[in-house]
């Protein structure tokens, strides 16, 4: 198979971008670049220069939206939560079907050979009263790691072989009980509790799965109107209070990190199918 450059790359990511954003356009469906995209558009006018992926967001209600017009497309190839068996991510991937990345747990969280993709995520609204979101983002994180629990290779995860073996013997147990109902029973879980407050006037939004937590938690508002930007010469919407958003998750984003730490974030190699 011929390998993708890393340009080639980022060209499928803005391809499969722009597909989503012109079908979000068509059925009047609001959505916002995030994380890293959400930074290059500001400080770069397009892709950070050492980052190598494409993520947006959107509302619970525009996400669902969106879920419902990608299940079935023939262009792309969707991995989701509502769609995809044993996959263990709280949102989800659409692919280039041309391509291929090969991964050591692909089959594990349910993406088998997964290819070129960008990142959707949803935002929740979240229960403004301290008590109730803490029992709200518990159960969150409980139902989660039983997903993960269930997953025969994922229950035991580690970035070095001795975490990986202390997780194989201490979580055993846990991993033999909560197998019997299998992952797609637990993400099922996980994302009832996520949308339980879909349709309340709850105060507060944020991207529950997001690796920032409670950084991401701020008034609904700020993640439901947006303006448009330029990312790699398109016009691409954003969050209108993104100075807000970017400041509170990430400090001062507009500062370079230093030379060392402007390094690709994922390490894998992509290749077209043959």
């Amino acid at each position: 198979m011929k390998e993708i450059s890393l340009d080639e790359r980022k060209e499928i990511e803005l391809e499969i971008l722009l597909y989503v954003t012109r079908l979000c356009e068509k059925n009047r469906i609001e959505y916002s670049l995030c994380g890293g995209s959400l930074i290059g558009a500001i400080r770069h006018g397009g892709f950070i220069p050492w980052d190598d992926d494409i993520d947006i967001f959107l509302t619970r209600e525009n996400y669902k939206k969106l879920i419902d017009l990608l299940k079935d497309d023939l262009h792309y190839k969707l991995y989701a939560p509502e769609t995809t068996e044993n996959y263990l991510y709280g949102f989800c991937k659409l692919m280039d079907k041309r391509t291929v990345i090969y991964s050591e747990y692909d089959e594990e969280i349910g993406t088998p050979e997964l290819g070129v993709f960008i990142d959707i995520y949803p935002v929740d609204l979240i229960p403004e009263n301290k008590k109730e979101q803490r029992s709200f983002l518990r159960k969150l994180d409980f139902y989660l790691h039983c997903a993960y629990a269930a997953s025969n290779t994922m229950y035991a995860y580690g970035n070095t072989k001795l975490k990986h073996w202390i997780k194989k013997i201490v979580l055993f147990p846990k991993h033999l009980i909560c197998r019997r109902k299998g992952t797609r029973y637990w993400m099922k879980k996980t994302e009832k509790i996520a949308s339980e407050y879909l349709g309340t006037n709850a105060k507060l939004r944020g991207s529950v799965y997001s690796r920032y937590g409670s950084k991401e938690i701020l008034p609904r508002k700020i993640y439901e109107n947006t303006i448009e930007v330029s990312f790699e010469g398109y016009k691409i919407k954003i969050i209108k209070q993104y100075d807000k958003f970017l400041k509170r998750v990430y400090g001062d984003y507009m500062k370079l990190p230093p030379k060392e730490k402007q390094v690709l974030p994922h390490e894998y190699d992509a290749f077209w199918r043959e």
